[in-house]
């Protein structure tokens, strides 16, 4: 596969402490202290949907939806027409556990909402949904190297419609036990970034080499717990460069263990 480029038009976040791009700048510019990692008591409503789907939404669509949400808040992007990439390491790990506990009683009661959740590319759905969109929408997974497949796949499509724009979601929610002893993550943690081709309405290049050498960059301090404890943090080596406005160079693994993803970042002058 060879070298891609896109343009990061806009960015959103929502993490413990973090509700926003704005307050995650300032703490991956150091400007204020990195919150403390833990569960979050309330998740934002989805904008956008009818009454009765907003209700049967579960944390793991309201995360995805708060960063896209962010990510889209100073663009003019017509969302029924804009593409999307959704990008989970375990989906919705709440209603698994859920609907394992279900199978284990007697009788056997699942609950419709549940199972209408549970599918990978529910948040997409409800995307789509809300936005009444109808253009093309991918789900995918590849573990902790998620954001990477997420990241190259948005790229591609935007390489491949000559610049026009695609919506990159990536998301993971915390798992409880007995899940959690199996995989734990412990806070949930959403980016979005919308990607196109277009220059001039953009905070700077992306560059990116999926055949780069296996690597993986680390970060300083409290931010490097905070970049493996969910697989969607994984981005914030490359959000971090695109807070401090400096161009710079980070790695990831890529889904087969075999290659690093090269990420490139050259602010706007």
């Amino acid at each position: 596969m060879s070298v891609l480029t896109a343009h990061v038009a806009g960015v959103g976040v929502f993490a413990p402490g973090w509700p926003d791009w704005a307050s995650a700048r300032a703490g991956l510019r150091g400007d204020v202290a990195i919150p403390i990692p833990e569960d979050i008591d309330r998740y934002p409503p989805p904008a956008g949907l009818p009454r009765n789907e907003r209700r049967r939404t579960s944390p793991i669509t309201r995360i995805a939806f708060a960063a896209s949400e962010d990510a889209l808040a100073n663009t003019d992007c017509a969302r029924g027409d804009l593409r999307s990439v959704f990008a989970s390491c375990s989906g919705d790990m709440d209603i698994v556990d859920d609907i394992c506990r279900a199978l284990t009683e007697q009788p056997v009661a699942l609950s419709p909402t549940q199972f209408h959740n549970s599918v990978h590319n529910a948040s997409a759905g409800y995307w789509g949904i809300a936005n009444q969109a109808r253009a093309a929408s991918t789900s995918l997974s590849a573990f902790d190297a998620s954001f990477a497949a997420g990241l190259i796949e948005a790229s591609l499509q935007v390489n491949e419609s000559s610049g026009e724009p695609v919506l990159l979601v990536c998301f993971d929610v915390m798992t409880r036990p007995p899940l959690a002893l199996a995989r734990p993550v412990p806070f949930p943690f959403a980016v979005a970034m919308l990607l196109s081709g277009d220059p001039l309405r953009s905070l700077g290049q992306l560059r990116l080499d999926p055949a780069a050498p296996l690597g993986e960059s680390r970060m300083q301090g409290a931010l490097e717990p905070l970049r493996t404890a969910n697989p969607a943090a994984r981005a914030l080596p490359l959000l971090e460069l695109v807070a401090r406005e400096v161009p710079g160079e980070v790695v990831t693994p890529m889904p087969s263990g075999k290659w690093g993803l090269g990420m490139s970042y050259q602010p706007k002058s």
